[in-house]
């Protein structure tokens, strides 16, 4: 099994298509082909609060929402101290 940790900086880079590290993280996640991504809570806490302040640039209404794609295929499991993503199934 190929597995790898993820921080918060994998996360955000990878979910919000206008981030300036995005096309790396997909080129890490194509390049290291994980089975399991392993992540902390803390981890999961500060990339919530990341998204639950961030709104897209010019705007500061929160309605309008932030534009981020996340993988339709990955599941996220939490687990008591930690989550891990698998590949869908």
């Amino acid at each position: 099994m190929n597995a790898v940790f993820a921080d918060v900086f994998y996360w955000i880079a990878f979910t919000n298509v206008q981030d300036f590290a995005h096309e790396r993280a997909k080129a890490f996640t194509r390049s290291a082909k994980p089975d399991v991504i392993y992540t902390t809570e803390e981890v999961l806490t500060e990339y919530l609060n990341y998204f639950g302040l961030w709104r897209p640039s010019g705007t500061e209404l929160p309605s309008s929402g932030p534009r981020y794609t996340c993988s339709r295929d990955a599941k996220l499991f939490c687990l008591r101290g930690g989550a891990y993503i698998k590949k869908g199934t």
